[in-house]
C-alpha cells in the first residue's frame, strides 16, 4: 500500500470502525463483523476498488489470514489494524459467515 493511502486509511479507519461496530451488532451479525463490512460489504464484495472480495473464500483460509493479520505477520497492513483485537471466537464467526456466501469474482 502506498504511503499516502496508508496514512489516509490510518486516519479514517478508526472513525469508520467505531460507528460500524454498533451498526453490525444491530444486524445480529457475528461480533466484529461490522468492521469487515466497511471495506468488504455484507456480501463480501470489496467496497474499495482494488481490494479483494472475500465471499466464498474457505473458512480455513479466512481464519488463517485473520490470525496472521492479528499476529502482525503482514507489516503496515490495514487488516493488521482491524484484526488486532479480534478474539479466536470472533475470527471463527466472521470466517464462517463469509465462507458460506457465494463466491464473488473480482
Amino acid at each position: 500500500m502506498n504511503t499516502k493511502k496508508s496514512r489516509l486509511v490510518s486516519l479514517v479507519l478508526p472513525l469508520v470502525c467505531s460507528g460500524a461496530v454498533m451498526a453490525g451488532e444491530k444486524l445480529g451479525s457475528p461480533k466484529g463483523f461490522s468492521v469487515c463490512t466497511e471495506c468488504h460489504g455484507t456480501v463480501g464484495q470489496s467496497a474499495i476498488p482494488g481490494w479483494p472480495p472475500i465471499a466464498g473464500t474457505s473458512k480455513a483460509e479466512l481464519v488463517s489470514k485473520l490470525k496472521g493479520y492479528r499476529a502482525n505477520f503482514v507489516l503496515e497492513s490495514v487488516m493488521t489494524d482491524v484484526a488486532h483485537n479480534f478474539t479466536d471466537s470472533q475470527i471463527d464467526e466472521i470466517a464462517d459467515y463469509y465462507s458460506q456466501l457465494p463466491k464473488v469474482e473480482q
